[in-house]
């Protein structure tokens, strides 16, 4: 992209980002494909979100876990007690967001992220997938490294999960 160039818009992105990053959720047992997936498992609601970001430039890419609780089933990634940040945890330059010059970038642009987006979501998802595993991945996130990483995880949300069975 050279300086001063057009780059496609939120408007012109969004439709690719359901198309391309939306479906690749669906064999994750997303059922609603698009820039913001919900998944409800007995204990958790899972989130995935898509969105625009740096003054309508680039991309931002979470993935969120709710504790279920009444009134709650379709939350943003800022209400889960435990998110991640895409980039930090890939390791990802903010460059691979930014949005490009045409369709057929932006279309490589994503389709070369899905692989390890797909990776990385049934790894991190599975931290969330019994009581248990949540206590641990509370109890371990403790360091800086959690956040270095991109990880939001609310400590306060250790003695509900505590009071939970399984």
């Amino acid at each position: 992209m050279g300086y001063g160039a057009r780059v496609l818009t939120w408007s012109e992105v969004r439709p690719l980002v359901v198309t391309t990053l939306g479906r690749s959720f669906v064999s994750l047992g997303f059922p609603n494909p698009g820039r913001g997936m919900w998944r409800v498992r007995p204990r958790f609601t899972d989130v995935a979100a898509f969105r625009c970001a740096k003054y309508g430039r680039s991309l931002k890419l979470e993935l969120a876990c709710a504790l279920r609780r009444k009134g709650l089933s379709h939350p943003y990634p800022e209400e889960c007690e435990f998110r991640v940040d895409l980039a930090p945890a890939l390791g990802w330059t903010e460059e691979r967001f930014l949005f490009r010059d045409s369709v057929p970038e932006q279309v490589e642009a994503l389709e070369s992220m899905v692989p390890d987006l797909v990776a990385f979501a049934e790894t991190w998802f599975a931290k969330w997938d019994c009581v248990s595993k949540a206590i641990e991945a509370v109890e371990a996130s403790r360091g800086a490294e959690c956040w270095r990483r991109g990880e939001g995880i609310d400590l306060r949300a250790l003695p509900r999960l505590r009071a939970l069975p399984g």
